[in-house]
């Protein structure tokens, strides 16, 4: 468990302190900026940096609800009416 808590330590995602002979460990990221930039990650390494090639597989591997899915719907439709991000053009 030691090692587990030193390496999220060495990545920023734990802090510790000494409370004498032990450390005490806590968070230093939430759970949904951990998870997003794992998927930034898989991206890049499994889809030279696309997105959609995951979300395809997960929503073709049937894993959202239908409420889910309405939210999901709610998100695209919000993210199409922003500009697209610096560095990117849209498709």
């Amino acid at each position: 468990m030691l090692t587990l808590l030193t390496r999220l330590e060495a990545k920023g995602c734990a802090e510790s302190e000494s409370a004498g002979v032990a450390h005490v460990y806590r968070p230093t990221v939430s759970r949904d900026d951990l998870v997003s930039r794992q998927l930034t990650d898989l991206a890049d390494d499994l889809c030279d940096g696309a997105a959609s090639p995951l979300v395809k597989a997960l929503v073709e591997g049937h894993r959202f609800s239908a409420d889910e899915l309405a939210h999901f719907r709610r998100l695209l439709d919000e993210a199409a009416e922003r500009p697209p991000p610096k560095g990117r053009r849209k498709k």
